[in-house]
């Protein structure tokens, strides 16, 4: 009938509407994360959380993070829309003096999975107070690759 038709054109309208405002989002982020920020990564990741403070073998992964390298900083937001809302990040290290990166330890490999190990980075630097060390899951191995070679690159340029 015409009013099945008309309720179908409506929800593919919306559909269509919410893709095109997502893509005009992306570009938006892209550009000023490119022009603006001069960021040389950007993703989003999985951060480590611990359940229980100070617990080595009790944490999970929380999904939906926004990282950035910026300069000399790897900055993370609770998500993508707290970062286009220009919202403060939650959690921000910065590479300079004992800074780095770091591999994982035992009780770490023994906690993940092989497709983890290979997409898990683990970064090292100076927080708000004092030194912070962030375990991050990328999508993939490349997103990986990339950021720890943006990393070392960063270290090594002005050191």
């Amino acid at each position: 009938t015409d009013e099945d038709l008309r309720k179908a054109y409506f929800w593919e309208g919306c559909r269509i509407g919410e893709e095109a405002c997502s893509k005009i989002r992306m570009e938006k982020r892209v550009a000023l994360l490119t022009k603006l920020w001069k960021a040389k990564w950007f993703s989003i990741v999985n951060l480590r959380v611990e359940r229980q403070r100070g617990a080595l073998d009790d944490w999970s992964w929380q999904d939906g993070y926004f990282a950035v390298v910026s300069g000399r900083q790897l900055l993370v937001w609770a998500s993508e829309a707290d970062f286009d809302a220009g919202e403060i990040p939650c959690k921000q290290i910065s590479f300079s003096g004992h800074a780095g990166l770091a591999g994982l330890s035992p009780v770490e490999l023994r906690a993940l999975s092989e497709s983890e190990i290979s997409r898990v980075v683990n970064i090292f630097g100076r927080g708000d107070s004092s030194q912070l060390k962030l375990m991050l899951l990328l999508p993939d191995k490349n997103l990986k690759d990339e950021l720890e070679s943006i990393i070392m690159e960063t270290m090594v340029k002005d050191d």
